[in-house]
């Protein structure tokens, strides 16, 4: 069986990844530049989700891992992250439409209880009384709604490193077109909705089930808006895949959702979006679920859950 290189949860930290280059037994700089990575031949790469929203190397690691999957597209995966897939949010939620229609809605986001809600009004409020522009509206996002506060002055820090010109010289606007241009479709710099193209909600190989979360009694086997289970685990990965693929290209058709009627539910795509929030899905959802008990600590797998696993082959997840 080949090497299996393993990763996850870089969050843009790009400094992280290189020091895992490092000591990876599997992947290697290609040249000096360190723009580009080369795979060792027998073995395979698999990153485990979350690519971005915590450091200053975003767009850097994403196109590091996009190029890497062009160039071994049969031995690296990429698994989806909740912080990959919410992005598509911002097609729909960065429009002069959102801007006044969302202001004080207080439905969103609506995985958290309507107590830890803040409407970009109040976030408007809070921080000395902004402007309801497209920056502070993508502020408000990250902050939020995204858990990545501060990500749009590291995003304007990044832009300058590559540009190689000083920070001030990169405007908001400029950094909203780039968390804009992330996830647009046919745009020249899609990075992000490359990723989320190139990636699985689930690989199985050789005995081992990647996902960016846990499988547990609530998602063993089960897919969004059905209550059936998998006869397998082959078969569930299989149409886990499928399902983000068929959003996948709902989103592509309509990234911006219905003219004129901002929904931050009825939208292309939305069910791939909600399957990357707690208690998405229904709780279905493999992304965002944990192995740990109410105490906080991780617990054995439940017995039917071991079950199922042991019977498709699974030995690790």
């Amino acid at each position: 069986m080949a090497v299996c290189g393993y990763l996850a949860d870089v969050e843009g930290n790009l400094e992280f990844f290189e020091r895992y280059v490092e000591i990876s037994r599997v992947l290697s700089w290609e040249g000096a530049g360190r723009d580009a990575l080369a795979l060792k031949d027998d073995c395979i790469f698999v990153y485990g989700g979350d690519s971005v929203d915590k450091g200053i190397g975003d767009v850097r690691f994403v196109k590091l891992l996009n190029k890497l999957k062009d160039r071994y597209p049969d031995r690296v995966h990429m698994i989806i992250g909740n912080r990959d897939c919410n992005k598509l949010r911002i097609a729909a939620e960065l429009t002069e439409e959102a801007l006044e229609k969302a202001l004080e809605d207080t439905s969103f986001p609506y995985w958290l209880p309507e107590k830890d809600r803040v409407t970009p009004k109040k976030f408007l409020e809070d921080e000395g009384g902004l402007d309801n522009t497209m920056p502070n509206r993508l502020k408000w996002m990250l902050k939020h709604t995204m858990g990545a506060d501060g990500g749009f002055e590291r995003r304007r820090t990044e832009l300058a490193l590559i540009e190689g010109k000083e920070e001030s010289a990169v405007s908001d606007d400029d950094v909203v077109g780039s968390y804009a241009g992330m996830v647009a479709p046919g745009g020249g710099d899609s990075f992000m909705l490359k990723y989320l193209e190139n990636g699985k909600l689930a690989h199985l190989y050789g005995g081992v089930l990647f996902v960016h979360g846990a499988v547990t009694p609530d998602n063993s086997g089960l897919l969004p808006a059905s209550s059936d289970k998998c006869a397998s685990v082959a078969e569930w990965v299989d149409k886990l895949n499928a399902f983000c693929a068929a959003e996948l290209d709902a989103y592509k058709a309509a990234p911006g959702g219905r003219p004129e009627a901002f929904d931050y539910v009825k939208r292309p795509g939305f069910a791939l979006m909600d399957y990357g929030v707690p208690g998405g899905a229904d709780g279905k959802s493999v992304i965002y679920s944990n192995f740990n008990g109410k105490d906080g600590n991780p617990q054995p797998l439940a017995k039917d859950v071991e079950g199922f696993l042991r019977a498709g082959g699974v030995r690790m997840i």
